[in-house]
């Protein structure tokens, strides 16, 4: 190319990079998908910070989402992804690899809260937030991901 200047062009435009966070997150929810799902969301996010745990927002169009970090012994762990689809997205694989054999106590106590007419998703650790909607179900989750903080914890 002699004399061309070849002028490169932005892979992702700026609206594409748009940085969430709660309020742009909720309304696109509630939008979407109704206040009561957006409810759940926004509980699952002040526990979340109740409990000192850190929360990365996705960025664009594409990563709608809040995730949830907590640190240990100089470690920060992802625990769990709240999605703009709706779902809650539990991420085993980010987490210690001593801990195995309670992954499988973790994924038969949330079954045992969502219910077996709502099979969590095994390949994805996914749950519906629309599942949890009931407050009674909401805590009992809640109250099972503590356990599971609580747990790794103590290694």
């Amino acid at each position: 190319m002699i004399g061309q200047v070849k002028v490169k062009k932005p892979l992702i435009n700026s609206i594409d990079q748009k940085q969430w966070n709660k309020l742009s997150f909720m309304k696109v929810i509630e939008e979407k998908y109704g206040i009561d799902v957006a409810k759940v969301a926004g509980r699952i996010f002040d526990w979340s910070i109740e409990q000192s745990m850190q929360i990365e927002w996705g960025k664009g169009q594409i990563c709608v989402c809040f995730i949830t970090q907590f640190q240990h012994q100089e470690k920060i762990y992802n625990f769990f992804k709240v999605w703009e689809d709706t779902n809650v997205q539990i991420l085993p694989n980010k987490l210690p690899l001593e801990f195995e054999h309670k992954k499988t106590e973790l994924r038969q106590r949330l079954q045992d809260v969502i219910g077996q007419s709502n099979k969590l998703d095994l390949s994805k650790w996914n749950i519906r937030l629309s599942v949890l909607k009931d407050e009674l179900v909401l805590n009992q989750f809640l109250d099972v991901l503590a356990w599971f903080i609580y747990e790794i914890k103590l290694l």
